[in-house]
């Protein structure tokens, strides 16, 4: 199935692993909790350095009558005892968080979308030519229109049909020393550039710039390859998706008219 300028990448939807995990850590650290604030410190022994002597760590010791002390541990163990309960709740309804975590994520995955595909009207309408190749017109050029057999030369960029970026010319991405350059072609001659590129860049004055989806059968595979990724992964990529609908955003630079 084709996919869309304005389609962005896949997502995949979270099990109910997230809802268990901290159902655990919440009950984990309620118990830790109410049995260190309900610990009774022993008595030690101490030596008294002055004297040398050996002495016996004392505290407070409650009153008898249910002092100040008593009250205060009896406290901690309640609120102990309630956090661990509430741990416990929240443990065990996994199923009711998960619930809810699903419906947000589809929410938000379908106002993503929406948002995405808002994002790309703006840019301005998608242009049908023909053989299942469009276009978007991202910056009109100036000057005349280049015709079969000129000499182009252009910078481009080349995305998967899902916005993933993939190779390039001119722009220095993947570390390349390549800033500037272009890619010089005669246009119209074969195993140059892509047909479908070629199709979607008829009309192009220097200076202007298009985003083109370029369908497989008019892919890599009718220019022989070319233009040919510069790096590893560059090529790496292509082999892997050189079957599929891919993007050329592509920039004219310069145009030398054909000889007369």
């Amino acid at each position: 199935m084709e996919p869309s300028l304005a389609s962005g990448p896949h997502r995949r939807r979270r099990d109910g692993i997230v809802p268990h995990f901290f159902g655990c850590l919440v009950l984990f650290f309620t118990i830790c909790a109410s049995n260190v604030l309900c610990f009774r410190v022993k008595p030690c022994i101490a030596r008294d350095t002055s004297r040398n002597v050996r002495r016996a760590c004392r505290r407070p010791t409650p009153s008898r009558g249910g002092g100040e002390d008593v009250d205060r541990m009896d406290a901690l163990k309640t609120a102990g005892m309630v956090a661990t309960a509430g741990g416990l709740a929240i443990g065990g309804l996994p199923n009711l968080v998960e619930a809810k975590k699903i419906i947000n994520l589809e929410e938000a995955r379908e106002l993503g979308e929406k948002k995405m595909i808002d994002i790309e009207k703006a840019k301005g309408p998608l242009i049908k030519v023909r053989d299942n190749v469009k276009y978007r017109e991202e910056l009109i050029g100036k000057g005349d229109i280049f015709k079969a057999g000129d000499l182009v030369k252009i910078r481009y960029q080349v995305y998967k049909g899902n916005g993933d970026y993939m190779f390039s010319t001119g722009y220095g991405r993947e570390f390349q020393n390549d800033v500037g350059d272009t890619y010089d072609f005669t246009f119209g001659r074969p195993n140059s550039i892509p047909k479908g590129a070629e199709i979607g860049m008829e009309g192009m004055r220097v200076g202007g710039k298009r985003k083109i989806s370029v369908p497989p059968e008019l892919g890599w595979q009718t220019s022989g390859g070319f233009p040919e990724p510069q790096t590893f992964g560059g090529k790496r990529k292509l082999l892997n998706h050189m079957n599929e609908f891919l993007q050329f955003e592509v920039e004219v630079i310069r145009v030398r008219p054909k000889k007369t």
